[in-house]
């Protein structure tokens, strides 16, 4: 699935906070997960994704929600389960369970992680790291806006991410206040959450059209996707110029930053492996927060703790950014710090501090270099053109 946006249910989680707020209305919500998390080696033509969705509810409203998923279950899968992997290819019942789903307003949000994205020799290739992550980024996101989260999953789903998420849970007792498994063919709403997780995953490999999702875009769907792509972050919507050029910004930054991080992180030479830690730390800094900075410090904290050197934020600048940003790589440094530049304004905002600090300079120079022409008739030019070469190329043009 291409251009895929982040559907948000803000007007929803509201409603559904405004209920939280009475302490004995407690959210409880209802997960699952679609997919594996082996990561394989893929071409530029794979897609595999990994999905973990969950249906939201409150203590107060579960008896509705339960009744409504007993209905659907009962309508398509009586006596059985309802699965996403019974239904299949069958796309036209695929629809019409989602369309029922889509009626009866299941509030529910979906993490889809896209595992061609994550860098095989992450740490997220060891199934522990690659749970106890997502599980943070999950909880953590529905966290933000509810608390007091009674957590009901499918035991009887996968036993790794069960295991999984129960190691990481019992070290979050801050987060949730109660867990426990169920099997889903007992529990109807688990059944929802698997179709649910199930018919994103088809549509994000390719295997079913994107009127799935439509079909699920309404006020009570929120669908985040990570690692996001740089289409992931395009806003715009009016499709003018300063739109594309957003939006191009954003392609040609990512891009070419991952191409260093590809090339290079497995190089021979230290040297060149640092450059491309710095490249990929500033990379997961820019997942998080588009639209932040990251201070100098930080980067050589975190290449100092990973590799057990002992840069400074100058020493950074000029052993690892300069020769990095003469790559091809998009860096830009402003007083605010460093990052992967998100839109115009950032590019703008860099220009700006380049031109503040380099003009200047260059006037100077150049108003110094003709009182020394002219003084000389022309023997004796400070900006010899055997020795500066390219900075009489910057004043002569």
């Amino acid at each position: 699935m291409d251009n895929t946006e982040n559907y948000n249910a803000d007007e929803s989680v509201a409603e559904l906070s405004k209920e939280n707020s009475n302490v004995s209305n407690q959210l409880i919500i209802y997960v699952d997960e679609s997919g594996d998390t082996f990561l394989n080696n893929y071409d530029d033509s794979s897609k595999d994704y990994y999905v973990i969705s969950a249906i939201i509810t409150t203590e107060e409203s579960s008896e509705l929600y339960k009744d409504a998923a007993k209905h659907i279950v009962s309508k398509y899968a009586h006596p059985g389960e309802l699965k996403s992997s019974s239904i299949g290819d069958k796309s036209k019942r695929r629809k019409e369970v989602l369309k029922d789903i889509r009626e009866k307003e299941f509030l529910h949000y979906s993490l889809v992680v896209d595992k061609t994205l994550i860098w095989k020799d992450s740490g997220l290739r060891f199934k522990p790291s690659f749970y106890k992550f997502l599980h943070d980024m999950f909880y953590t996101r529905i966290h933000r806006t509810f608390f007091g989260i009674r957590v009901i999953a499918d035991w009887f789903g996968t036993t790794e991410f069960m295991s999984g998420f129960s190691d990481y849970i019992t070290n979050k007792n801050d987060l949730f206040e109660q867990s426990e498994f169920e099997s889903s063919k007992k529990e109807p709403l688990l059944q929802i959450a698997d179709v649910v997780a199930g018919s994103i995953r088809r549509v994000f490999n390719g295997q079913d059209s994107n009127d799935l999702i439509r079909m699920l875009n309404y006020s009570s769907m929120s669908i985040e996707k990570w690692p996001p792509s740089p289409s992931s972050f395009y806003t715009g919507k009016t499709g003018n110029q300063n739109d594309r050029f957003n939006d191009l910004v954003r392609t040609i930054a990512i891009q070419s930053a991952r191409k260093f991080v590809e090339n290079n992180l497995n190089s021979e030479l230290e040297e060149m492996k640092m450059k491309a830690q710095c490249v990929r730390y500033l990379l997961y800094r820019y997942y998080e927060n588009p639209k932040g900075y990251v201070r100098r410090g930080e980067v050589t904290e975190h290449l100092n703790s990973l590799h057990g050197c002992n840069y400074s934020p100058h020493s950074l600048s000029t052993k690892i950014l300069g020769p990095v940003k003469d790559d091809d790589v998009i860096i830009i440094s402003t007083d605010k710090g460093i990052k992967i530049p998100f839109d115009t304004s950032d590019i703008e905002e860099w220009v700006s501090r380049v031109d503040s600090q380099v003009v200047p300079y260059l006037k100077r120079l150049s108003l110094v270099r003709k009182l020394f022409i002219d003084a000389t008739d022309a023997k004796y030019d400070i900006v010899e053109k055997d020795v500066f070469p390219d900075l009489l190329d910057y004043l002569n043009y």
